[in-house]
């Protein structure tokens, strides 16, 4: 019975060690790819456009319901209708 006990034990102690050395592995390799300061960069960037989202839905609201669903830039024009030239032979 004490041969399993110091067993679990010893089984417990390497776990307990290799749970330590890869948070600790983790921790280093965060900090060499600067990958901590890109998390908090990238929240910055999303409070920053939040933040400018709340600003201007109150203009881009407006405009989209006033808006048509007409294409922009055509002038109405009727692209069918437009023919291509014809050739000599068929004159």
């Amino acid at each position: 019975m004490e041969f399993a006990e110091t067993y679990l034990v010893a089984v417990f102690v390497i776990v307990v060690i290799t749970i330590g050395l890869l948070l600790a592995k983790r921790e280093l390799q965060c900090w060499y790819w600067k990958i901590n300061e890109r998390r908090d960069l990238l929240k910055q960037i999303l409070d920053k456009l939040s933040k400018a989202e709340k600003v201007t839905e109150p203009i881009i609201k407006p405009i989209s319901e006033t808006a048509s669903n007409e294409p922009v830039g055509l002038n109405k024009i009727d692209l069918k209708a437009k023919t291509s030239p014809k050739k000599k032979e068929d004159m």
